[in-house]
């Protein structure tokens, strides 16, 4: 009897000692979820509109309603003089920087693409062989982007319980959005469905299956105003009526109905749906969402004008917003939720009312392969010259090094030449930025042997004569919205850098910065 008496007591003092710690492990995780809690926002929405223009915004905004656009300026604090401290050389670059808070000397992303020394091919930095596609074919991740992003730190600040996800028509915005976790989706162009890489995860998520772009294609696209409402009606655009089915069609019926305001709808509808499915912000770990929009002419109307259909889409886009700001408010009080809205550079120069007032073409293959003649007739027959892109010129340092001719000596020989080239502004060597990082998209290992610029006035065009996104946009300023959690409505005129963007997210959700990034907040 002693003994069971003795044994009972020693079971006792276990199970209470069991409880204790149970008990101080519960306490632990409620101090630990208050900590995550505490006057902080338990979602951040990071909206990305590409081809937004200030000057359009300004001009259609009696036409818009007062729950998208003008909800985000009056409520929230409203930047308007966002600047990139560099020349422009692509959107991958600008994307990155935005995420990272860095320069491309730092995140490594300092154009589109890059000319790959192994294949003698450009290549995107997206391009991943060591990854698989999930639900489309394209092979790509972040491992180019050499610094972390606010959702990498996020990832790290919860242990991986954060959930992250970023909805995006193309790749690059999906991608460099979020760069290594989370998880991004994107359309794949040839099949309009969700796609993404076995970098992030290994199959789509079952809701994202049923949402692609074909669900879309049967709506008939005709102007929401009536005739005669539309600003740009007055420079003489006419109205239209499209079944984009039809529109679209043809073997690039994904990228087109991609410039069509319903891709910009599914984008909402796909938002909405991964806050939903996810349960995201409904725990104690914070959450984030990147939605990614695209303002551009419909494929029909590729001019560099303004049409009624462009006008169209702001006004379709602003009513996006206020169904998905809506949605926000109903699934979360305002101050648990932060949203930022910000345009890019990747708007197109609008064709001058003016006849008089001109831009000229800058044919970037054309005159690459009149440097090579010109680095020829100095070196020999050979293909000195390897690429032209962006902004970025790429020679045959090997061929040098075999033929005992100087690199810096065939840099500056050819600075010789393509400076003289109409439309040129400036060219650099890689062993003069090797010493300076300012002002330029530049890394010491992606980028060019040559850096050039474009005289204001200039559009690059590649060697098929199709334009690109390249212009001289050094000085051009994006647009910048903060609303919801602690934001207090203000109106800033001051220039501010896009770098800044990241630390005050940083800042706001209370983790730490980007490993690259050395700028402060926006917010005082």
């Amino acid at each position: 009897m002693n003994e069971f008496i003795s044994l009972y007591s020693v079971c006792a003092g276990t199970k209470i000692f069991y409880m204790k710690k149970y008990l101080i492990t519960l306490l632990a995780l409620f101090i630990s979820s208050l900590a995550f809690c505490q006057t902080k926002p338990a979602l951040i929405v990071g909206i990305q509109v590409s081809g937004l223009r200030e000057d359009y915004l300004n001009m259609f905004m009696d036409e818009f309603g007062n729950q998208g656009f003008k909800r985000l300026i009056s409520e929230g604090a409203y930047f308007n003089n966002i600047l990139y401290p560099y020349h422009y050389s692509g959107k991958s670059a600008d994307l990155a920087s935005l995420s990272t808070g860095a320069s491309p000397y730092s995140h490594g992303i300092c154009t589109n693409a890059f000319y790959n020394t192994k294949s003698y091919k450009m290549q995107s930095f997206l391009q991943d062989n060591a990854v698989k596609a999930v639900g489309g074919a394209e092979n790509y991740s972040a491992q180019s982007l050499i610094c972390t992003t606010v959702a990498d730190e996020l990832n790290e600040y919860t242990f991986g319980r954060a959930k992250i996800y970023s909805i995006a028509y193309n790749a690059e915005n999906a991608i460099y959005s979020i760069g290594h976790s989370g998880t991004p989706l994107w359309i794949d162009k040839k099949t309009g469905s969700w796609t993404s890489s076995t970098y992030y995860t290994r199959e789509l998520p079952e809701w994202a299956l049923k949402h692609g772009a074909d669900n879309y294609m049967e709506k008939d696209w005709e102007p929401l105003l009536p005739a005669g409402y539309y600003v740009s009606a007055s420079s003489g655009a006419k109205g239209f009526k499209y079944k984009l089915k039809e529109a679209c069609n043809g073997t690039k019926m994904y990228s087109n109905f991609a410039t069509s305001p319903f891709a910009n709808a599914m984008i909402t509808d796909m938002a909405l749906k991964t806050i939903d499915s996810e349960k995201l912000g409904k725990d104690i770990f914070p959450d984030l969402l990147y939605v990614n929009y695209e303002l551009q002419n419909f494929c029909l109307n590729d001019s560099e004008a303004i049409t009624v259909e462009l006008e169209d889409a702001y006004l379709r886009l602003d009513k996006d917003l206020a169904a998905f700001l809506d949605a926000i408010e109903k699934r979360f009080k305002k101050e648990n939720v932060v949203v930022y809205l910000i345009s890019d550079r990747t708007m197109k120069p609008t064709k001058p009312y003016n006849e008089r007032i001109t831009y000229k073409e800058f044919n970037s293959g054309r005159y690459a392969a009149l440097l090579n003649s010109y680095l020829m007739a100095h070196y020999g027959k050979y293909k000195w010259v390897q690429a032209c892109n962006d902004g970025h010129i790429y020679l045959d340092e090997k061929m040098a090094e075999e033929k005992k001719v100087s690199f810096k000596e065939l840099q500056d020989k050819a600075i010789e030449f393509f400076s003289t080239i109409p439309g040129v502004s400036n060219v650099w060597p890689s062993y003069l930025l090797k010493t300076i990082n300012h002002n330029f998209s530049y890394h010491p290992q992606n980028a060019g042997d040559l850096i050039y610029s474009l005289q204001v006035g200039y559009y690059e065009v590649d060697a098929k004569g199709k334009k690109t996104d390249f212009c001289n946009k050094l000085n051009q300023s994006v647009v910048l919205m903060l609303w919801g959690g602690n934001v207090k409505p203000q109106k800033v005129n001051d220039s501010k850098s896009a770098l800044m963007l990241s630390p005050t997210i940083s800042e706001i959700r209370g983790i730490s910065n980007p490993n690259c990034s050395n700028e402060g907040s926006l917010l005082e």
